[in-house]
């Protein structure tokens, strides 16, 4: 539909006796166009898929990263891989924000440490942004997160949104929705 609800947590929500969902708050809402829709499930497809390369388009499309920097072969070389090694530890295994961040920690005493002087130019040429349509994207799935780790200390929100994408690739014969879906099959 294009609307995301931001607080989705349980006193937001009813679930009523034939089994629709009841939303009792809409207080925090923004909309999200057709275009970051798709750029949001390419992302997710690409992270599901482990088809990391992918991802730095992906956060152009999402409006993270600056078109040039991913039309810039000398510091693609470099920020992939470390996207790729960051985005494993954080989204290709389920559990706890405190669990990633020490792997990532370790993983910072390592081959990514060895980058970071690279990286920190990079981001001065590159800025790095949040787009404000994100910063909600990002509270709900805290939110949702937070609640499915709360009953599984290996859950795992992109994994969860998966059967999501599915459904929208399949159904969806876009260009872009066909190329994510290639993600998954070949």
């Amino acid at each position: 539909t294009g609307f995301l609800h931001a607080d989705p947590h349980p006193g937001n929500f009813l679930l009523m006796p034939d089994g629709r969902l009841c939303i009792l708050d809409y207080g925090m809402m923004t909309e999200i166009s057709q275009d970051q829709r798709i750029a949001f499930i390419e992302y997710i497809a690409h992270l599901s898929a482990r088809d990391y390369d992918k991802t730095l388009t992906d956060l152009v499309n999402l409006g993270f990263v600056p078109p040039e920097l991913a039309n810039d072969e000398q510091n693609k070389k470099i920020v992939v891989p470390v996207l790729a090694e960051m985005l494993e530890t954080l989204y290709g295994t389920g559990g706890s924000a405190e669990k990633k961040l020490d792997k990532l920690a370790d993983q910072g005493n390592g081959r990514v440490a060895e980058l970071t002087d690279k990286l920190d130019k990079i981001s001065k040429e590159y800025p790095l942004q949040l787009p404000p349509y994100f910063v909600l994207i990002l509270r709900a799935f805290g939110t949702l997160e937070g609640l499915g780790l709360s009953v599984d200390e290996n859950y795992a929100i992109v994994d969860e949104c998966f059967p999501y994408v599915a459904r929208r690739m399949l159904a969806d014969d876009s260009p872009r929705m066909r190329d994510a879906l290639k993600s998954f099959v070949y």
